[in-house]
């Protein structure tokens, strides 16, 4: 029996140097020595499933390279090291963003250590908790020390790298012992028929598989669960090896034909989508081709009219000219124009080729609009015609000829959700309510021009009652959609504090049965010692009742800073006050 287990030992210390141990060194060396000539980051992701195999393979990498050149991440990085790397990322990193934007300790902890493998380390050693959430597009070789069965998970693994950022081409090195049928027939599941790993070659660099049209992540998604499911089973099920290899031989089969059914699926919709839908979307593609002219024009028509009549109320001189290259306006310098044009400039209405035109981007355009924002001209000295058509709404038809006044409002409610509107009034003189909102929406989508100002149609208070009935009607509308999500928030809210009621309550639960037990062992305890221990435990058991005891009288009364400041900040943002811009103001007449 001695010998037996002295056997056992020596086995377990040979296992510590095996082949599949030597040749993570192996190709852990080849990365490093790539990235010392340039020809890569020279850092490598390794993932393995348990954490004593990731203390291993510290231990392992510890022959070739110095302690801080490794990083280590796990679901609980409590490490010193991990500690270490916390406090050099708040200083380097954390204590750049405003105190609003900093993380929670857990997410710190975590860019803390990606941050070290960024700056400092050169393996980065994680169990499956680090296989979602982290950005490692910095480096380029991901080494699969234990495979999961689900493929779902090994397309995560393969994701923390080959993502938006990375420049270089991402390798995956995945061990496969070559004497085991088993692990090589999982591995052609994995590989050939789901394609996780693109071209995939054996140790001398032969070409053992080419992946086919599919993206790895679509099958890797429709197969996942039931291949992982299917290899549990497997294992679970079967008494020998011989078993192990046909169920995966089977298994095999039938994820390959699975797959065959889901190309001829994917195929057969796509033919379908394009041979239903072509026509349609080249209808409608042909429909937008022949808009998007005309709407141009006039988008350009619009921001010339704004511009021109900015340089004319500033007094800035220029002149319009209309030639080969299209419309001009040539502007002579002037201290009122924007600091970036102040010298003059020539710009063009349109598309041009040899001039600049003019976008809502521009600063010209940019300072003609602001100041039509910000200016303010008194009632009755600004007025437009407005032609309306032969179909305008029967609302607008019988009131041609008068004359009125019409406004254009932006509200804004930043409530539970941010809600801004536009709102057009238009009161006619002898009118004491004002048109419909789908009327006045009509008047902005007919034909305006400027006319003179002929004094005041509508008076001021009249109006200014207008707009605060349509003011008080538009609130309570949002008010009517802002309750349920009060109403939802309200029961977040009290759900919280629910929550901790029930933990506080369950936590004097456990500490009275511990109370309990302490009693028993101090009534039966013989020896004075255990007495004297029992009666100290019954003591910190009942001290720690009494405290809780408070914390749930507190909770019962509503008495928590969280649950008022949530409750608080809940009021606030429902009954939060509209920001009223007047976009414009202006008398109307109808023609």
């Amino acid at each position: 029996e001695l010998a037996r287990v002295e056997g056992f030992i020596a086995r377990a210390v040979a296992q510590r140097d095996d082949g599949k141990s030597r040749a993570l060194l192996s190709a852990a060396q080849l990365i490093l020595d790539r990235g010392r000539t340039g020809e890569g980051s020279g850092k490598l992701v390794i993932f393995t499933e348990s954490l004593v195999t990731q203390e291993y393979l510290r231990e392992l990498l510890s022959r070739r390279l110095r302690d801080e050149e490794i990083t280590l991440f796990r679901g609980e990085n409590e490490s010193p090291r991990a500690r270490l790397a916390l406090e050099r990322w708040l200083e380097e990193e954390g204590s750049k963003l405003p105190a609003r934007a900093r993380p929670s300790r857990d997410v710190a902890m975590r860019l803390a250590l990606v941050h070290e493998f960024r700056t400092r380390s050169r393996v980065f050693i994680a169990t499956e908790a680090g296989a979602k959430g982290l950005n490692l597009q910095f480096c380029e070789t991901i080494v699969n020390y234990d495979l999961p069965w689900n493929p779902q998970r090994i397309e995560q693994r393969i994701g923390r790298c080959h993502r938006y950022g990375q420049e270089r081409a991402v390798t995956v090195i995945n061990f496969l012992a070559k004497d085991n049928e088993a692990a090589r027939l999982t591995f052609e599941i994995l590989s050939r028929k789901l394609d996780l790993f693109g071209t995939v070659l054996d140790a001398s660099d032969v070409v053992l598989h080419k992946p086919g049209e599919l993206a790895p992540e679509v099958l890797a998604g429709t197969l996942g669960t039931e291949v992982e499911s299917s290899l549990g089973r497997i294992w679970q099920r079967a008494r020998t090896l011989a078993e192990v290899e046909a169920e995966l031989r089977h298994l095999r089969d039938v994820v390959g034909e699975r797959r065959r059914r889901f190309e001829e699926e994917k195929d057969r919709t796509a033919q379908l989508i394009e041979s239903a839908f072509d026509e349609e979307v080249r209808r409608a593609f042909v429909a937008r081709r022949d808009e998007l002219p005309a709407a141009l024009a006039g988008l350009d028509a619009d921001i010339e009219q704004v511009v021109a009549a900015h340089l004319e109320a500033a007094g800035i001189p220029f002149e319009r000219t209309v030639g080969e290259d299209g419309v001009l306006l040539r502007i002579e310098a002037s201290p009122a124009l924007p600091e970036a044009v102040r010298e003059g400039l020539t710009v063009a209405v349109g598309a041009s080729v040899e001039h600049e035109s003019l976008h809502l981007s521009h600063p010209l355009v940019v300072a003609a609009v602001d100041a039509a924002r910000t200016g303010e001209a008194p009632a009755g000295s600004v007025a437009v015609a407005i032609a309306l058509p032969d179909d305008a709404p029967a609302e607008l038809s019988e009131r041609r000829g008068r004359r009125g006044r019409l406004a254009l409002l932006r509200v804004r409610y930043d409530g539970l959700e941010p809600v801004e509107r536009l709102l057009p009034l238009a009161l006619f003189a002898g009118d004491e309510s004002p048109i419909s909102a789908e009327a006045s929406e009509a008047l902005l989508a007919c034909d305006l021009r400027d006319v003179p100002g002929a004094g005041t149609a509508v008076p001021n208070d009249l109006f200014e009652d207008v707009i605060e009935e349509a003011l008080f009607t538009e609130r309570a509308r949002v008010t009517a959609s802002e309750a349920a999500r009060f109403d939802r928030g309200l029961e977040q809210v009290e759900r919280y504090l629910d929550d901790r009621l029930h933990l506080a309550r369950g936590e004097r639960a456990a500490l009275e049965r511990r109370a309990d037990e302490a009693r028993a062992r101090r009534d039966g305890a013989l020896a004075l010692s255990a007495r004297a221990e029992a009666d100290a435990a019954l003591v910190a058991a009942s001290e720690e009742i009494e405290t809780l005891e408070v914390e749930i009288d507190r909770l019962e009364r509503r008495d928590d800073d969280t649950y008022r400041r949530c409750r608080d900040r809940l009021l606030e943002r429902r009954y939060a006050p509209a920001t009223v811009t007047r976009i414009f103001d202006t008398e109307l007449v109808l023609e």
